[in-house]
C-alpha cells in the first residue's frame, strides 16, 4: 500500500487547518484593536 499520496493527503490538510487558525487570530487581534474599550 503506497504511503506517499495519503500522508501528502494528511499533511495539506493538517496545513490548511494550521492555516485557518493563524488567519482566526489575526481576525480575532484586529476586532480586538478596534475595540473602542477591551
Amino acid at each position: 500500500m503506497p504511503i506517499g499520496p495519503r500522508y501528502r493527503r494528511v499533511s495539506a490538510l493538517q496545513r490548511q487547518f494550521f492555516d485557518r487558525e493563524a488567519a482566526l487570530t489575526a481576525y480575532d487581534e484586529a476586532l480586538r484593536g478596534l475595540r473602542p474599550t477591551g
